[in-house]
């Protein structure tokens, strides 16, 4: 008898407590506040190797956050008298419109300009 009185109590608590978990997702905000909702889209017609292409020379393909060595392998500002490998933090805070390159240690120096102690630890150059 107690055995009986045991297992009706346990399929008792086993009961409420799934009445009140399903109670709880009814009631909680935030299952009716998000649903999941699957669309199944199809891609427009025409799509293929053009499409993909046209991706990957998109301009957001293309950013870097490396320094623009284009210009030169050292580079300098117009209101300063020191030149910079461009990895130097100091050559990453000259601006666009002031930056002056050189493709050379001997072409900076030409142009008046001695190089930076950044620059100068990199080059092993001692001024």
């Amino acid at each position: 008898m107690m055995h009986a009185k045991a297992m009706q109590m346990g399929l008792l608590g086993i009961a409420i407590f799934g009445v009140g978990w399903e109670t709880g997702k009814v009631m909680s905000p935030y299952y009716a506040a998000t649903p999941i909702v699957f669309e199944d889209t199809q891609p427009a017609a025409g799509g293929g190797e053009g499409d993909l292409k046209a991706l990957l020379v998109s301009p957001a393909a293309s950013i870097s956050s490396a320094p623009a060595q284009a210009q030169g392998k050292y580079v300098a500002s117009k209101n300063s008298t020191l030149f910079h490998d461009p990895s130097c933090a100091s050559a990453k805070s000259i601006k666009p419109e002031n930056q002056v390159w050189f493709d050379s240690v001997e072409a900076a120096k030409a142009a008046g300009y001695s190089p930076s102690a950044c620059t100068q630890k990199l080059i092993g150059v001692s001024q």
